[in-house]
């Protein structure tokens, strides 16, 4: 009987881990794999235990079928990163998750250079874009200016060395913006609306290297919003990813809905 093959699944800042949990899941229920890994990537400590603490729930469903592998990196260090790409390599099946931009930083121009990078020949990625529909600026604000946004964007700000009890000593808002972004120039995409969330001092504050007086604010969150045409742009811009899939579910779960995931694509390397 033949050997069943290994997979990874490369989750590219997996948030809290709810969403990188249903693939592996799916793919440790078919039973087609010898084994399944989770590798997370985030350069920030506290998400990758949120993270690793969500798929903790599948340790003990399929102990010897099932293993988690944590990086703490930059996504742009991973080319230069030897562990991780032994690690990977290690596998017969090499999957990169990336659900959404609500962190910001890695936007779709960004995350499209670090798969060309790093995709080996053979590799499939599931891309998933929040996009940005004309008309929708209240409903996008309102989202962002929830609890559970402004828990997210002080991650940021605990790198920086304040603690959780700051968030109480802080005024979290946040601000829309559009225009065109000189760094995308290639991509001849046009304006760009932006989301960003600050934290504004109430009163004098000095944590770490940051110093603030009352009124002061920090910026947290950069979250950049494509329109669909955009999009496609950004991810068929010179073939060097082939786009498999797009405008549609994930290939692997037909089940799976998620209003927060507006745009699909499935890629992989030539070869």
């Amino acid at each position: 009987m033949p050997r069943k093959p290994t997979k990874c699944f490369i989750d590219l800042g997996p948030g809290d881990g709810e969403k990188t949990i249903i693939p592996v899941q799916y793919a440790l229920e078919s039973g087609r794999y010898q084994l399944v890994s989770a590798v997370l990537v985030d350069c920030s400590d506290d998400m990758l235990n949120v993270a690793e603490k969500t798929l903790q729930r599948l340790s003990g469903y399929m102990p010897d079928k099932f293993r988690i592998k944590r990086f703490q990196t930059l996504f742009e260090n991973l080319k230069n990163d030897e562990a991780f790409k032994k690690f990977i390599r290690e596998h017969d099946i090499r999957e990169w998750l990336f659900y959404g931009t609500t962190a910001g930083n890695f936007d779709p121009p960004i995350l499209h250079g670090i798969l060309v990078d790093n995709m080996l020949s053979g590799d499939r990625a599931q891309v998933g874009l929040h996009l940005y529909t004309e008309g929708r600026d209240d409903a996008i604000i309102k989202s962002y200016e929830g609890l559970a946004m402004r828990d997210v964007s002080f991650v940021g700000l605990k790198e920086l060395a304040f603690a959780d009890k700051d968030k109480e000593e802080m005024d979290y808002y946040v601000e829309l913006t559009k225009r065109e972004y000189e760094e995308f120039k290639e991509f001849d995409l046009g304006l760009l609306m932006a989301i960003k969330t600050f934290f504004r001092a109430r009163k004098p504050m000095e944590r770490g290297l940051v110093t603030l007086k009352a009124g002061d604010s920090l910026q947290a969150v950069l979250s950049i919003k494509y329109k669909e045409d955009q999009a496609i742009k950004v991810f068929e811009h010179k073939g060097k990813l082939v786009v498999l899939n797009k405008n549609g579910p994930l290939e692997l779960l037909p089940e799976y809905k998620d209003d927060d995931i507006s745009i699909i694509y499935m890629m992989k390397t030539g070869g």
